[in-house]
């Protein structure tokens, strides 16, 4: 029997089982949510998230590109973003958005370590060494209460 829960309750739900490890359960989640919401950022954002994961990396970009196009103020969905391009090797694409980033004003100390990574001393980014730096850092700032606050405040929102 399928239980009805809100879009919140749908996005919480989701979360924990992303924390959990659960990534089948929590893809569902997210899907259900952008049945009705196919804008809704933090959804596409955490399938993105999972898309990463699993080697998606160019559903991976376009997910974390419809979360930015709706909520460009998170920098957790640029830092993803431009994970992604790195991933791809798309150096040139990456240092791009990171300038459009930095010129809308997103601001954190995961910012200042990517712009330290991007510049790189001798102008080359490795795309595994240091995606994995940008990795850890977005995982650092999947922080669950926060995720849930922002989904709340966007859901009361729309």
């Amino acid at each position: 029997m399928n239980k009805i829960v809100s879009i919140k309750e749908a996005l919480k739900l989701g979360i924990e089982a992303q924390r959990a490890g659960n990534n089948l359960e929590a893809n569902n989640y997210y899907k259900a949510i952008l049945q009705f919401q196919p804008n809704h950022s933090h959804a596409n954002h955490n399938m993105g998230v999972l898309a990463l994961s699993s080697g998606k990396k160019l559903e991976a970009l376009q997910l974390f590109k419809n979360a930015i196009e709706t909520n460009p103020e998170i920098g957790e969905f640029w830092l993803s973003y431009i994970d992604a391009l790195i991933k791809l090797d798309h150096i040139d694409d990456a240092k791009s958005i990171f300038k459009q980033a930095k010129e809308i004003g997103v601001k954190s100390d995961s910012f200042q370590h990517l712009e330290k990574i991007l510049s790189g001393s001798n102008g080359t980014v490795s795309a595994t060494k240091d995606s994995d730096k940008i990795n850890y850092i977005v995982l650092d700032n999947l922080k669950l209460d926060k995720a849930i606050e922002l989904a709340s405040k966007k859901a009361q929102e729309g």
